[in-house]
């Protein structure tokens, strides 16, 4: 996992200070198939991560797949809470770890090479997307971006991976899994954020993959 700041796009800067888009990028990278998962806000916080990452996990979840088994990496960033000392009971890890049961460890500082991954579909999609793309609206935005996440992980052929798709290349390794989890829209984080402030429910958080029943 990483973030992508979008300021330094040339194409895409002028939007961000007229219609109001999205500076940050929130990327997940899985790392088997190549697949992204993406939500964006209008800054760079740990509440932003801490919610990018507990909505991945709980669509994970809701998709059939066992936590416990899923390790996330990140560099040490301050959105990580890389550096700081963490309180237990909050934050970004401990929702990794106490409220997912998934696992987590950061990078070791200066080798960002290790992120190799998440760094190349940051690349891909600035020249993909960004550069190629024009927006009216924040509406827009995140039309035209769920639209291109879809084709990235159920179409598009990586040339890393021997030109197959992630939606391939997760049929190759497990046929029973549940091709929805490639369907985690991107959020707006932004409004996600104001919403559960305000306690308002808000529609599809957690994918297309419905809550497992608890005894499941």
């Amino acid at each position: 996992m990483d973030v992508k700041y979008l300021d330094d796009i040339p194409n895409y800067y002028p939007c961000i200070r007229s219609l109001n888009l999205p500076g940050f990028q929130y990327t997940i990278r899985e790392i088997a198939t190549g697949a992204q998962f993406l939500s964006y806000g209008n800054s760079l916080s740990v509440n932003y991560a801490e919610l990018t990452i507990r909505r991945f996990l709980e669509h994970l979840r809701n998709c059939g797949i066992d936590t416990t088994k899923v390790h996330v990496q990140t560099n040490n960033g301050t959105e990580f809470e890389g550096g700081v000392v963490r309180e237990k009971l909050t934050g970004f890890v401990h929702t990794i770890e106490s409220l997912m049961q998934a696992t987590h460890t950061y990078i070791p500082p200066g080798c960002s090479n290790v992120n190799a991954d998440v760094e190349s579909v940051h690349a891909t999609i600035e020249t993909d997307f960004f550069d190629i793309e024009r927006f009216t609206s924040r509406h827009d935005f995140f039309a035209k971006i769920t639209t291109y996440q879809l084709f990235y992980n159920l179409a598009r052929k990586n040339g890393s991976r021997n030109y197959r798709s992630p939606l391939t290349i997760l049929h190759k390794r497990d046929p029973t899994l549940d091709p929805r989890l490639f369907m985690l829209l991107p959020s707006d984080l932004d409004r996600t954020f104001r919403a559960m402030k305000m306690g308002h429910h808000v529609p599809g958080l957690t994918g297309f993959c419905s809550p497992r029943p608890r005894n499941a």
